[in-house]
């Protein structure tokens, strides 16, 4: 039995790991432009939320955590994708982007560890208060009302394809 720091740490990470699992699987398997279909006014589609995921992940682990030099997208540029962006080649982009994060997670000592680069907002920020953050930035249920682009799970609610047989949590893959 996990104890103490390790098992805090070790149950952050699993509901990280669970919420990117849930987001990517909303649209794994769909054709590009069943994913890429427009359903609210935002004009916000389910694999922009994921393009947009990958942008945060580098947010918060890469640029603020790591200190790496910061992506020269913003928050509302991250949602567009690039006219060559499929399904495959965005949840590729997220997996590899949450990879990364893993990694640098894990060479943090403690989850007391402070990140390197400041936010303009939060400051200097623990690793525990990156893994709440982006548990809360990707499972986000309910859309705050100053910033409606980042409702991430309710969108995927809305956006994702109604497929028959097809849970609203599994994967889209074909059913017996």
């Amino acid at each position: 039995m996990v104890v103490g720091e390790d098992a805090e740490r070790e149950e952050l990470e699993g509901f990280a790991d669970w919420f990117r699992m849930v987001v990517t699987n909303k649209v794994r398997g769909l054709p590009t432009d069943e994913a890429t279909r427009v359903s609210t006014p935002s004009g916000m589609t389910a694999l922009s939320v994921i393009k947009h995921l990958a942008w945060v992940e580098g947010f918060w682990y890469a640029t603020h955590f790591a200190g790496d030099e910061p992506d020269q997208r913003d928050n509302a540029s991250s949602f567009t994708l690039a006219p060559d962006d499929t399904t495959e080649s965005v949840i590729a982009e997220y997996e590899a982007a949450c990879d990364r994060s893993r990694r640098i997670a894990a060479a943090a000592p403690s989850l007391d560890t402070m990140s390197t680069r400041s936010h303009w907002h939060f400051h200097l920020v623990t690793l525990r208060w990156v893994l709440i953050h982006m548990v809360e930035e990707t499972a986000r249920q309910r859309r705050p009302p100053r910033h409606p682009p980042r409702a991430h799970r309710r969108h995927h609610r809305r956006l994702t394809p109604r497929v028959p047989g097809v849970l609203p949590n599994r994967p889209h893959a074909a059913t017996s």
